[in-house]
């Protein structure tokens, strides 16, 4: 990477391909929650099998957590890989030699490998030169696209939510009224209901996180776009603080948000494209015909 023309364009590569790992850990995270619904509406349905789910879904609730442990760590590395891919790509080259080496240590070979041939060239849309203009353009259009994602993950963690928990609730319900329960079993089932209130309460964060990280996103975005104007010089003398300022809080903003299911960015990726050239074009009518622009992630 070290003799790569644009090194910047290779880290954004590899932090993409870390942050798909996450984004996969959490993805399996979640799978592994409705597998432990599904073991509670069994140990409902079987009493005599009560134990031996009580025994499966606590298992499965351990596995969750260290994939969502996993998914954080490998976030993590790949926000902050991505962050200072955009510094570099934006500012020009400076020092950060030891932080770059330890961070793509953590990332793992894996991530590397993948990203080899994965690598988009005009990945960056501004045309701005090294500066203070390029870093805004840049910001601009990550607010764009996280606030949108977050918005429709959101949205998509609400639904699953709601059909998860709803079905399962009607259905352990309905064993209660049909099903014989010994004392022990009844025991059984109230560590089950605690372990399914645990899944629903998971899934309600994830939901929230993306719904709140979309709403602190999209005032950023009204910041940055009051900045969209300004030449290189008025940002150093005029809007230096604040446009810094923003930058540390989009950082705090994304930091602890489960990063965007793959499903999520490919279902969306052209509306949003379309959205975000007509936002730049400054048309007020809606673009026709197939006139494109390269996909972007995130």
């Amino acid at each position: 990477m070290a003799n790569s023309p644009n090194p910047s364009i290779e880290l954004t590569t590899i932090a993409h391909e870390q942050l798909k790992f996450a984004s996969q850990a959490y993805t399996l995270s979640r799978w592994l929650q409705v597998a432990t619904l599904a073991t509670t509406l069994l140990a409902a349905f079987a009493p005599k099998l009560a134990y031996f789910a009580a025994i499966t879904a606590f298992i499965l609730q351990l596995a969750t957590f260290y994939f969502r442990h996993q998914g954080q760590q490998k976030q993590g590395v790949g926000d902050e890989i991505r962050r200072r891919a955009m510094l570099l790509d934006a500012l020009g080259p400076f020092d950060q030699t030891f932080d770059l080496a330890e961070l793509l240590r953590r990332a793992g070979s894996k991530a590397r490998d993948r990203a080899v041939g994965n690598v988009t060239i005009d990945y960056f849309a501004s045309g701005a030169s090294d500066g203070l203009v390029r870093l805004r353009d840049h910001m601009r259009e990550n607010s764009f696209w996280n606030r949108c994602l977050y918005q429709e993950c959101g949205q998509a963690g609400t639904r699953f939510l709601g059909v998860a928990m709803s079905s399962a609730s009607l259905l352990f319900l309905l064993a209660l009224a049909v099903v014989p329960s010994s004392t022990t079993s009844s025991l059984t089932r109230v560590f089950l209901a605690l372990m399914g209130f645990l899944v629903g309460y998971a899934l309600l964060a994830d939901s929230l996180s993306w719904k709140s990280a979309s709403r602190s996103i999209e005032i950023l975005d009204r910041r940055l776009d009051a900045l969209k104007h300004l030449a290189d010089k008025d940002l150093k003398d005029r809007a230096f603080g604040e446009l810094f300022s923003i930058f540390s809080e989009y950082t705090v903003a994304t930091s602890k948000v489960p990063p965007i299911p793959e499903t999520i960015y490919r279902k969306h990726r052209k509306r949003l494209n379309t959205l975000w050239s007509e936002r730049e074009s400054g048309l007020t009518t809606p673009l026709l015909g197939a006139q494109r622009v390269r996909s972007k992630k995130p």
